[in-house]
């Protein structure tokens, strides 16, 4: 799973995904110490760039494939109305 970070500001950068990574990483699952961090990352992006910015499109993918990993079918329509959303914007641009 490749997750970048992203630049919210002139002069910060958002190393929640980076963390995703680390906790990904270290422990080869997604745990909810990664979707908590993927979360936060969505959260700040929102604030920093509107709600249907393009820098939006990897946080929502990343989520998706999270929800999809679960396999349970809660989480499978949780990670397709994710992917919707990314269309969405995608759609607008």
């Amino acid at each position: 799973m490749i997750i970048q970070s992203a630049v919210l500001d002139d002069n910060t950068v958002c190393f929640l995904h980076f963390e995703a990574i680390e906790i990904y990483n270290a422990t080869g699952e997604i745990s909810s110490s990664f979707v908590y961090c993927i979360l936060q990352a969505l959260e700040v992006a929102q604030k920093c760039y509107g709600e249907d910015s393009k820098e939006l499109i990897p946080i929502y993918q990343c989520l998706a494939r999270a929800e999809s990993g679960q396999g349970d079918a809660s989480s499978h329509e949780r990670a397709t109305k994710l992917f919707l959303q990314a269309h969405e914007i995608t759609k607008l641009r």
